[in-house]
């Protein structure tokens, strides 16, 4: 938002940059809307922007490595940053996200594949690193994950991300398997309440139980008198037909929203589709177990897009082994549970490759180890909970407080 009060949004699905007055119904384009490229007209996935009080605009041009500055009214812009290519001098970025200008004129920016934050002088040849994550892991001089960044009121920076604590405290079952109200039996979904509450799907036990914050034992809330199907009775669902189907209130057959072209790897295809979560626009992820991937269908598309894996069955950062649970954060980051590598992953949606973000130690029982997980959910203060299915229990990672 500029000093008028205008709003800018960067849309990186159009490749442009729109300012929006109070009152208008289309908004106007400032940056880019040439289509995808990287002449200085248009832009290859812009992300964050930010807006200085001559109304310039500069935009972190993901993946043309580069940060663009459109002066008000041009119709093309400048490389301020980078645009040399994704590599390793100073003269270049890797996928930038944050940024921002200060009062001198100095334009910082979130170098996210190197995880620093440069800083870049006006007439400058190159960079500069202000801060340096040390690479990718949880200590206090390390980043994990930078997304924003932002200045206080003495101009000192802040940064935007997520991370959690090395290790879990089981929240629900890890009394072994079985049927008795302080055990589950391979539990699959989960969901939690604003009271913190965790409705678990208790599959071999074919029922749902509810877990209050603190207890030491659930409640069963439906299901639980054996696999049936009789209206008191739940029984474990399989899907053979490689689709995702919606069914409103009175429909009988619902509506095909992705997959239904048979059992392949197509971008029109699923094979073995799994969990799936729905964002505020109706995109749909999907967990496409057997092709390794995360699948993400818009609204009425015809295909879907692949927003993690996608390169076979590995361990690799750029693999998923079956993969199950994948929900979404506000920020667009994508987290996975990638059951046959015994860890989380989380992906930023078009990223090469994705990070660890717990597990991924070997499979064990030990609170920093998991044990093929499936299913993944946030409660209202952001913490991270695992479904860790062969350890029959619930694992939740508290979120670190900045």
């Amino acid at each position: 938002m500029d000093n008028n009060g205008d709003l800018y949004v960067s849309d990186w699905v159009k490749n442009e940059v729109r300012r929006w007055k109070q009152g208008e119904k289309e908004g106007t384009i400032v940056a880019g809307g040439n289509g995808l490229g990287d002449f200085h007209s248009q832009l290859n996935y812009p992300t964050n922007i930010f807006v200085d009080e001559d109304h310039s605009v500069y935009v972190s041009d993901r993946r043309n490595h580069r940060v663009m500055k459109w002066m008000k009214g041009a119709t093309e812009g400048i490389v301020i940053a980078g645009g040399k290519g994704g590599r390793y001098s100073l003269i270049q970025l890797s996928r930038p996200h944050g940024v921002i200008a200060d009062h001198l004129g100095n334009v910082y920016v979130i170098d996210d594949g190197r995880n620093q934050i440069m800083r870049c002088c006006k007439g400058a040849k190159e960079g500069s690193i202000v801060v340096d994550g040390n690479r990718q892991r949880e200590e206090s001089n390390q980043f994990d994950a930078l997304r924003g960044l932002s200045f206080d009121a003495q101009e000192l920076i802040q940064t935007k991300k997520n991370k959690f604590q090395q290790s879990a405290i089981t929240v629900a079952g890890g009394n072994g398997n079985g049927q008795e109200l302080n055990q589950l039996n391979y539990p699959c979904g989960i969901f939690i309440d604003n009271d913190k509450s965790i409705y678990i799907a208790d599959s071999y036990n074919n029922r749902i139980v509810k877990w209050k914050l603190n207890s030491n034992q659930g409640q069963i809330i439906a299901g639980g008198n054996g696999s049936g199907n009789q209206n008191d009775q739940l029984s474990y669902p399989i899907d053979k037909n490689h689709e995702v189907r919606r069914w409103k209130q009175g429909d009988e057959k619902g509506e095909l929203v992705a997959g239904g072209n048979g059992q392949g790897d197509r971008l029109n295809q699923l094979n073995h589709p799994t969990y799936m979560f729905i964002d505020e626009d109706y995109s749909l992820y999907i967990s496409d177990r057997e092709n390794h991937r995360v699948m993400k269908w818009k609204k009425d598309a015809k295909e879907g897009t692949i927003v993690a894996g996608g390169n076979g069955q590995g361990n690799s950062l750029k693999q998923l082994y079956h993969p199950h649970g994948v929900i979404v954060d506000h920020l667009g980051q994508i987290y996975v549970a990638d059951c046959g590598n015994h860890r989380v992953m989380r992906w930023y949606e078009g990223d090469e490759e994705g990070e660890i973000v717990r597990g991924g130690k070997g499979q064990g029982d030990p609170s920093n180890q998991l044990n093929f997980p499936i299913g993944l959910s946030f409660d209202n203060e952001e913490n991270l909970y695992v479904v860790d299915k062969d350890n029959h229990r619930i694992q939740k990672y508290e979120k670190l407080l900045k």
